[in-house]
Protein backbone atom coordinates (compact mmCIF):
# COMPACT_ATOMS: atom_id res chain seq x y z
CA UNK A 1 0.00 0.00 0.00
CA UNK A 2 1.35 3.32 -0.58
CA UNK A 3 -1.35 5.63 -0.40
CA UNK A 4 -4.87 6.24 1.31
CA UNK A 5 -6.57 6.04 -2.05
CA UNK A 6 -5.97 2.48 -2.82
CA UNK A 7 -6.81 1.11 0.78
CA UNK A 8 -10.03 2.82 0.03
CA UNK A 9 -10.66 1.37 -3.40
CA UNK A 10 -9.93 -1.79 -1.81
CA UNK A 11 -12.45 -4.83 -1.27
CA UNK A 12 -13.56 -6.26 1.61
CA UNK A 13 -12.46 -9.76 0.41
CA UNK A 14 -9.43 -8.48 -0.84
CA UNK A 15 -8.57 -6.64 2.69
CA UNK A 16 -9.11 -10.16 4.23
CA UNK A 17 -6.72 -11.81 2.29
CA UNK A 18 -4.13 -9.04 2.62
CA UNK A 19 -4.51 -9.23 6.66
CA UNK A 20 -4.02 -13.26 5.90
CA UNK A 21 -0.77 -12.90 4.56
CA UNK A 22 0.19 -10.46 7.22
CA UNK A 23 -0.84 -12.82 10.00
CA UNK A 24 1.21 -15.51 8.23
CA UNK A 25 4.33 -13.73 8.14
CA UNK A 26 4.05 -12.82 11.48
CA UNK A 27 3.87 -16.71 12.33
CA UNK A 28 6.69 -17.19 10.39
CA UNK A 29 9.01 -14.63 11.75
CA UNK A 30 7.79 -15.58 15.38
CA UNK A 31 8.89 -19.20 13.78
CA UNK A 32 12.09 -18.00 12.86
CA UNK A 33 12.84 -16.04 16.36
CA UNK A 34 11.67 -19.15 18.02
CA UNK A 35 14.22 -21.37 16.19
CA UNK A 36 16.95 -19.07 16.70
CA UNK A 37 16.08 -19.20 20.29
CA UNK A 38 15.81 -22.93 20.20
CA UNK A 39 19.27 -22.95 18.65
CA UNK A 40 21.05 -20.88 21.90
CA UNK A 41 18.78 -22.37 24.00
CA UNK A 42 20.01 -26.23 23.09
CA UNK A 43 23.46 -25.43 23.78
CA UNK A 44 22.29 -24.15 27.51
CA UNK A 45 19.10 -25.50 29.39
CA UNK A 46 19.41 -28.30 31.25
CA UNK A 47 17.73 -29.71 34.19
CA UNK A 48 18.93 -30.26 37.58
CA UNK A 49 20.20 -33.54 36.67
CA UNK A 50 21.66 -31.64 33.90
CA UNK A 51 19.26 -33.31 31.18
CA UNK A 52 17.68 -30.93 28.24
CA UNK A 53 15.09 -29.57 29.24
CA UNK A 54 13.61 -29.03 25.52
CA UNK A 55 13.76 -32.30 23.82
CA UNK A 56 12.11 -31.49 20.58
CA UNK A 57 11.66 -28.14 19.19
CA UNK A 58 7.85 -28.53 18.87
CA UNK A 59 7.16 -28.90 22.41
CA UNK A 60 9.18 -25.39 22.47
CA UNK A 61 7.29 -23.91 19.31
CA UNK A 62 3.98 -25.48 17.80
CA UNK A 63 4.54 -24.36 14.06
CA UNK A 64 1.21 -25.98 13.02
CA UNK A 65 -0.93 -25.05 16.23
CA UNK A 66 0.24 -21.03 15.30
CA UNK A 67 -0.85 -21.72 11.76
CA UNK A 68 -4.16 -22.97 12.57
CA UNK A 69 -4.69 -20.00 14.70
CA UNK A 70 -4.26 -17.43 12.10
CA UNK A 71 -6.83 -19.55 10.10
CA UNK A 72 -9.50 -20.09 13.15
CA UNK A 73 -8.74 -16.65 14.85
CA UNK A 74 -10.47 -17.07 18.46
CA UNK A 75 -12.80 -14.22 17.97
CA UNK A 76 -14.71 -12.79 21.22
CA UNK A 77 -17.56 -10.41 20.33
CA UNK A 78 -17.70 -9.17 24.14
CA UNK A 79 -14.08 -7.15 22.84
CA UNK A 80 -15.68 -6.01 19.60
CA UNK A 81 -17.42 -2.86 19.38
CA UNK A 82 -20.96 -3.72 19.81
CA UNK A 83 -22.74 -1.63 17.51
CA UNK A 84 -20.48 -3.43 14.90
CA UNK A 85 -21.49 -6.55 16.10
CA UNK A 86 -24.91 -5.69 16.29
CA UNK A 87 -24.67 -4.14 12.41
CA UNK A 88 -22.78 -7.13 11.13
CA UNK A 89 -25.24 -9.59 12.67
CA UNK A 90 -28.31 -7.50 11.11
CA UNK A 91 -26.75 -7.27 7.50
CA UNK A 92 -26.33 -11.51 7.68
CA UNK A 93 -29.84 -11.48 8.84
CA UNK A 94 -30.46 -9.53 5.61
CA UNK A 95 -28.61 -11.32 2.86
CA UNK A 96 -29.72 -15.04 4.48
CA UNK A 97 -33.07 -13.64 3.65
CA UNK A 98 -31.96 -12.22 0.21
CA UNK A 99 -30.48 -15.61 -0.64
CA UNK A 100 -26.98 -13.44 -0.80
CA UNK A 101 -23.74 -15.34 0.17
CA UNK A 102 -21.46 -12.88 2.38
CA UNK A 103 -18.36 -14.01 0.65
CA UNK A 104 -16.37 -13.84 4.00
Amino acid sequence: MTSLDEVNKMTLNEYNLKMLAFRLRQVDRAFERRDLAWQFMCVQATDKDGKLVYREFDKFFDYEKAIKQVYQPQKDEAHMDQDLVRIARRLEEYRRKRGVNSGI
